[in-house]
């Protein structure tokens, strides 16, 4: 038997009877669509539940469905912080927008602290750590290693003093150990050796202002000088076998001295 399912302004022929399958499947699209509208009035999202709320109190008000309207306030109590500010804006409240703003998204300036290390500092640190990337646990070169084969090799290790990309080789980046500290300054760290970390000039980059626990980062441990001094015990006996090619050179030079005066390079530079 079929149902007698006239639908007006539709461009169906007064009169037409759909089959009973093709009126179950529409009464099926029906109640899947109102279903959806439905979860989303009880939902968090803010303009889908303000489209969903107008959608389903039209249809209520013309006697189609019967349905309880959602408790929106107990709804957006329960909700996040950003979908608060999200509904705050939706409903042209700025002012309220921005107390929900101050509640729950304070803006907390960070004070942008530079700090200058000498070479005798960093040098500690990079013994210290084996030239380890602490970050990566990857091995480094000492600094004036790297930029000794600019001196010996410029056309094959290209370097720029101010550190353009397009001017500098790679190794710079990736091999050149640096400084960082593990808890950054403008989130509270303290500018003590214990919080002062080898890693590459790239992933100091990388790290900026976050902590390791935000960016999924891990510490590695540090390395050990017997088995990787990072190249500085070949570094000195470079400078001293092309010396004439280095005296011009005051960061070399300064790398130099300050790394063969110190007290844990290894030896095995010296001839017996």
């Amino acid at each position: 038997m079929q149902k007698d399912f006239r639908v007006e302004q539709t461009g169906i022929e007064p009169g037409y009877v759909l089959p009973d399958k093709v009126v179950e499947l529409l009464a099926e699209l029906l109640r899947d669509q109102i279903s959806r509208l439905s979860s989303d009035a009880h939902g968090t999202d803010p303009l889908k539940a303000q489209r969903a709320l107008e959608i389903m109190d039209d249809l209520a008000s013309r006697g189609a469905i019967e349905w309880q309207r959602p408790n929106r306030k107990e709804i957006l109590a329960n909700s996040a912080p950003m979908e608060k500010l999200m509904h705050d804006l939706i409903s042209g409240d700025l002012a309220k927008a921005a107390a929900t703003a101050a509640e729950y998204f304070p803006f907390k300036p960070n004070t942008r602290l530079k700090r200058t290390y000498t070479q005798r500092e960093m040098l500690n640190i990079f013994f210290r750590d084996g030239f380890i990337d602490r970050y990566s646990g990857d091995r480094l070169y000492h600094p004036g290693f790297l930029r000794l084969l600019n001196i010996l090799l410029p056309q094959q290790f290209p370097y720029d003093a101010h550190g353009h990309f397009e001017r500098c080789h790679e190794i710079y980046w990736d091999l050149m150990p640096s400084l960082d500290h593990q808890t950054p300054l403008a989130r509270g760290g303290a500018d003590k050796k214990s919080n002062w970390i080898t890693t590459s000039m790239r992933r100091n980059m990388a790290k900026g202002p976050w902590s390791l626990r935000e960016l999924g980062w891990h510490l590695f441990p540090a390395g050990s000088l017997k088995d990787w001094d990072g190249a500085s015990a070949t570094f000195v006996f470079l400078v001293e076998k092309y010396i004439e090619m280095c005296k011009p050179h005051r960061y070399v030079m300064d790398w130099y001295k300050s790394t063969k005066l110190h007290g844990q390079l290894p030896k095995v530079y010296e001839h017996p």
